[in-house]
């Protein structure tokens, strides 16, 4: 049948039955014959091509995945990744070695309960805290110090960033995570404020010192008063003078003399201990009144009077008292001693200014103004640098420590030469909320 039809569509309704054969057709029209042939030697050909281009693409794929599986295994920061559900999609070697957690146990888990659901204080961190999943909500990365735990409970600080994965339409689908333990740069950091607050407990035994023959000879004032006034009561009971009154009275001024020797004494004791091991909260105003007791008989010698515009509406502020109240001190005795080698030849008033004041809501700030000799546009510039002074028996140090002092509190120490005379050194600190940021 099919073979009839084919002559019957080939041959056409014009040609006489039995004339034409099946042989007669193909050489009339071989070209088709060819022509299918052709067509479907061709359509093997592009299947055969599809397959060995799928291959191939399986095997570029395969590559590409262990390529980058190499890569993220040879970095020694922990990568993983997180879809949006909080669950880990995968992770690398470094993240295992650093956590203890495998691979295998950490896909398809919250890595938010596994690898830092508690905060440094021991209280939970809510998931709604988390930076990483305030990345994926927000689809902005995020760069934050934190707290991982390990598999076996134990706890570390970390680094890391948090960066949103997004598809093809740009929208987020998950994050990456890498992080690093950052446990060693905490202890180079502390050793390092070790080192820096013995050189500071140093440089205060030294300026105890240098101030030695000023301090003696207040704390002889009150010595002094005490021998003279219990002397004299003791010659009145000598005498036989049964006035208690007069001796109520010296007994009284004995109270008041020992009582200043003692606030010497404890100004001195509190100045030279070492500085506690964490900021306490502290009246920057009190830190200069204590500063100006110390200094004052010694800016009194040089007839230079210190003016106080303190501003009593400055909040508390974190910080270690002793080593703010050392800077301070510091730039006072420089301000003296620069009014002190002018001598006589600085005209008009010899004040030393001390103002506290808060600039915005962020920082207090203070600054020590003198009209000593002033500073030359390179002294300003090298003014903090170590060994660098402008005293003929100074070492240089005192500076460059109070602005490392200033800088481990979060602020900035910096100096500017006055418009008519002497100079004025600057030294911010940030507030208490500042510093919690």
């Amino acid at each position: 049948a099919v073979h009839e039809l084919f002559l019957e569509l080939a041959i056409g309704p014009y040609a006489e039955p039995g004339r034409f054969t099946f042989v007669d057709v193909v050489r009339r029209y071989w070209y088709w014959f060819v022509l299918g042939v052709a067509a479907l030697a061709l359509m093997a050909a592009m299947v055969t091509w599809v397959l060995r281009l799928n291959q191939a693409l399986k095997r570029a794929k395969l590559g590409l995945e262990r390529r980058y599986e190499l890569i993220l295994n040879s970095v020694g920061e922990g990568i993983y990744g997180v879809d949006l559900a909080g669950r880990s999609t995968f992770a690398n070697k470094a993240t295992e070695r650093i956590t203890g957690w495998r691979a295998d146990e950490l896909l398809g888990r919250s890595q938010h309960d596994m690898l830092h659901h508690t905060k440094a204080d021991g209280s939970a961190h809510p998931r709604e805290e988390c930076m990483v999943y305030q990345t994926m909500q927000d689809g902005q990365p995020r760069h934050v110090e934190d707290l991982f735990w390990r598999k076996d409970g134990t706890s570390f600080p970390v680094e890391y960033t948090a960066a949103p994965i997004k598809d093809l339409k740009g929208e987020t689908v998950g994050a990456v995570v890498v992080f690093r333990d950052v446990t060693e740069r905490r202890r180079l950091e502390e050793d390092e404020r070790q080192r820096q607050s013995e050189l500071a407990h140093v440089a205060r035994l030294s300026t105890m010192g240098e101030m030695a023959t000023t301090i003696a000879h207040e704390l002889n004032q009150p010595l002094s008063a005490i021998s003279n006034y219990t002397s004299a009561c003791v010659r009145m009971i000598d005498a036989g003078m049964r006035g208690d009154a007069e001796l109520l009275k010296a007994l009284h001024l004995v109270g008041n003399q020992s009582q200043r020797a003692g606030d010497i004494i404890r100004r001195i004791r509190n100045f030279i201990r070492k500085a506690g091991p964490a900021p306490e909260q502290v009246d920057i105003n009190d830190l200069v009144r204590e500063v100006v007791s110390l200094v004052g008989p010694e800016a009194g010698k040089q007839s230079i009077a210190i003016d106080l515009q303190l501003d009593d509406a400055l909040p508390r502020i974190p910080a270690h008292a002793i080593e703010i109240e050392q800077v301070t001190l510091n730039l006072t005795r420089n301000a003296i001693e620069a009014m002190g080698d002018e001598g006589e030849e600085l005209n008009g008033s010899r004040d030393l200014q001390i103002r506290t004041w808060a600039p915005d809501e962020r920082s207090i700030q203070v600054s020590v103004r003198d009209r000593g000799h002033g500073l030359r546009d390179s002294a300003v510039k090298r003014v903090f640098t170590p060994f660098f002074t402008t005293k003929s028996t100074g070492m240089g140090l005192g500076l460059s420590i109070s602005q490392r002092i200033i800088e481990s509190h979060g602020g900035k120490l910096w100096a500017t030469p006055n418009e008519d005379h002497g100079a004025t050194f600057h030294f911010s600190l940030p507030t208490a909320d500042v510093a919690r940021d």
